[in-house]
């Protein structure tokens, strides 16, 4: 977990309106979408957009989406999440 609610969980203060994860970097491109693609399948009202512009990913689309903004978000939850390949200041080395 990054962002707002990893802060948090150490103890301080900071308003949120999403949690940011960082899913397993050692993937490729597909075979991350294919993991989103599964954690999302079949459930009633989640939906993958575009942070930049908060449009509906198709599937086409997807690994297009994640190698140009490295990130996406996904709609429907509470708090809503934002999924990542690739952490954007610290090395997946860190924390081997």
């Amino acid at each position: 977990m990054l962002g707002g609610l990893a802060v948090i969980g150490h103890g301080l203060s900071r308003s949120t309106y999403d949690s940011d994860v960082w899913l397993d970097p050692s993937l490729s491109v597909d075979e991350w979408c294919a993991a989103v693609r599964t954690m999302t399948e079949g459930r009633v009202r989640l939906d993958i957009v575009s942070m930049g512009n908060w449009a509906s990913v198709s599937e086409q689309d997807f690994s297009g989406v994640i190698l140009r903004d490295g990130v996406v978000r996904i709609i429907g939850l509470r708090p809503q999440l934002a999924v990542l390949p690739k952490g954007r200041l610290v090395e997946a080395s860190y924390f081997a």
